[in-house]
């Protein structure tokens, strides 16, 4: 797809540059361009079951007089666990529930507290730096004011660079519970384990730490085209059949950033997010230039762009600055 999209941009570059060569006080070029960018900031990014969509917890939900937890068969005793004098004791009833280890329906234990376990799994952010970008760079110079040895030039350019970053990470787990009293009912149980749990008093779950029943994971797949457009002054230093440039401008780039993201824990749930964003900035540049003959010159530059602002999602933002290395082919009429 990038491969697709470079070929064409230099096609249509290619054909504006012969469109306009007639103008002879013009010198055009046209090359490939290889483009660093600076960093991505991803944002912070709290795990949602889409069972759950309004609970914090990965694996059920919590209220003043309901609980709901997730495969609360399969993963007994982690999620249901009584605490009689320090002595641990599971409640199982062996008798399988739709091919599931079942926990009893009712448990009449006044004193004897029922712990129900929870996790929530919160993305921190992260800052990585941003793969290269490749493109195309079309440019148009003319001569504004010439002396012995040297002139300055109006530097015109259009760069584009088009580039992929895949990242993945391992977020903390954050463990909590409650401990629940009076006579408690699991109620409901599905083919996938989960149930509903009802009693007379849920205090509000605490925190155990990262020791934690579910682990998650993030990734991410981000697409950047940048689009750059300079409009500078450059002084153009002679010796013989080498050229030495060097210049600076402002620039204006139309970045467009797209963000995919997949939450992998006891769920898989896919994110997406997307900007298309103006951009202003500036640049300096320094090369050096070849004729090959009176029409036809080959360069080499480099160049550094300071781009303002980030394009920005709500999953992560990219800083566009850094800098490029241009092969340029350079011909006039």
């Amino acid at each position: 797809m990038i491969y697709r999209k470079l070929l064409a941009i230099f096609a249509f570059c290619l054909m504006i540059g012969n469109v306009i060569a007639a103008e002879s006080d013009w010198r055009f070029s046209i090359g490939a361009n290889y483009r660093t960018f600076d960093d991505i900031d991803f944002e912070q990014l709290r795990f949602i079951n889409p069972k759950y969509p309004a609970s914090q917890f990965v694996n059920g939900t919590y209220a003043a007089d309901t609980l709901v937890v997730e495969d609360g068969a399969v993963q007994a005793p982690g999620l249901f666990q009584a605490d009689q004098t320090n002595v641990p004791k599971v409640f199982i009833d062996f008798s399988p529930l739709n091919g599931l280890v079942d926990i009893p329906a009712e448990v009449s234990a006044a004193d004897i507290p029922i712990r129900v376990t929870y996790d929530s799994i919160t993305f921190m952010g992260a800052d990585k730096e941003f793969d290269e970008g490749s493109g195309v760079v079309f440019g148009a110079r003319r001569v504004l004011k010439e002396k012995s040895g040297y002139s300055w030039e109006l530097d015109l350019s259009f760069a584009t660079a088009l580039s992929d970053t895949d990242e993945d990470f391992n977020p903390e787990t954050t463990t909590l519970s409650t401990n629940v009293t009076g006579t408690v009912f699991l109620r409901n149980v599905n083919e996938d384990g989960d149930g509903e749990v009802t009693a007379g008093n849920f205090p509000a779950p605490i925190s155990l730490g990262a020791a934690a029943n579910v682990t998650g994971r993030v990734e991410y797949d981000l697409d950047l085209a940048a689009y750059t457009f300079g409009a500078g002054v450059s002084g153009n230093f002679k010796a013989g059949n080498f050229g030495f440039i060097i210049g600076a401008g402002p620039t204006l780039t139309i970045a467009d950033l797209d963000v995919d993201a997949v939450q992998r824990a006891n769920f898989t749930k896919k994110l997406k997010d997307d900007a298309t964003d103006l951009l202003f900035g500036v640049y300096v540049n320094a090369g050096l230039n070849y004729n090959l003959n009176e029409s036809v010159a080959v360069g080499l530059e480099y160049r550094f762009d300071y781009v303002f602002d980030d394009v920005s999602t709500n999953l992560a933002d990219v800083d566009l600055s850094g800098s490029s290395t241009q092969a340029k082919l350079i011909f006039g009429f």
